[in-house]
């Protein structure tokens, strides 16, 4: 007999009675819609059962570096400048120790810090703005009583007004995400980049708290260069990238209507 392949079961069907409490009390971020919206299998076991996860380099890599980043800006607010390298580089090392990883996990990291260190001396060579916060968690409540939450990486007023922009530091390569952001700007679309959810995300919360201000601008800088030219999306080989994006009422509106229709 030739063994039939049985389908795959949805994750989230019939286990509705099971899952209310959790459901329940579930606080949704940028990060967990855009899980949901990606693969609900994995949003069940990550954001609701919250089964173990390994360390994987990727993510290790990410929360050393935003720690360097926001302890480096942190300095900055007091002292009127940028430290030295030295301490951003001992920032992520501390991290990095703190966070228990085995030896070649350990190793990945370190190499691809040599990126990060390389954006931080072109900071400090061409002069960044004061930032106004850093690192602020907002949560907002929406219709049916869900809240939504999500913190922000830094905020900078834009110069010459009293408009806000939002800036997010990603790790990795940027190619994937900027012929996305390109590309498609329909949030309803499954080929929509998660960065552009996550920016109307911030606009929508930082509102939310603070209905004087307004977020114009949401930027995405990558702390890790360019591998190729593609000049159709502004790419250079070996380059950083600044990817600022517009955000306006209406892009709220829609995330709002995706996030209850969810």
């Amino acid at each position: 007999h030739v063994l039939e392949k049985t389908p795959a079961r949805v994750p989230l069907k019939n286990t509705a009675h099971t899952l209310f409490g959790l459901v329940e009390e579930l606080t949704l971020r940028p990060s967990s819609l855009n899980r949901y919206l990606t693969c609900p299998r994995q949003f069940l076991y990550q954001h609701l059962l919250r089964t173990p996860q390994p360390k994987k380099t990727a993510l290790v890599y990410g929360q050393c570096v935003h720690k360097a980043v926001e302890k480096s800006f942190r300095r900055f607010l007091k002292e009127d400048k940028l430290p030295r390298i030295e301490y951003f580089e001992s920032i992520f090392q501390e991290e990095l120790h703190f966070q228990g990883v085995d030896p070649s996990v350990f190793q990945s990291c370190i190499q691809k810090f040599e990126h990060a260190k390389s954006w931080y001396m072109e900071q400090l060579k061409v002069g960044v703005i004061k930032p106004i916060e850093l690192e602020k968690r907002l949560i907002k409540k929406m219709e049916e009583g869900l809240i939504f939450q999500g913190k922000f990486d830094k905020v900078e007023m834009i110069t010459g007004t009293q408009e806000i922009k939002v800036i997010d530091y990603k790790t990795g390569d940027p190619e994937k995400h900027i012929r996305a952001l390109h590309n498609i700007t329909d949030i309803f679309s499954p080929e929509c980049d998660d960065y552009l959810r996550q920016l109307i995300a911030y606009k929508m919360l930082y509102e939310a708290g603070y209905s004087r201000k307004k977020v114009k601008i949401g930027e995405l800088q990558f702390l890790d260069p360019a591998k190729k030219d593609i000049k159709k999306y502004g790419l250079q080989k070996g380059k950083f990238i600044h990817y600022p994006i517009g955000l306006n009422s209406d892009m709220v509106k829609n995330f709002e209507q995706l996030v209850l229709q969810t």
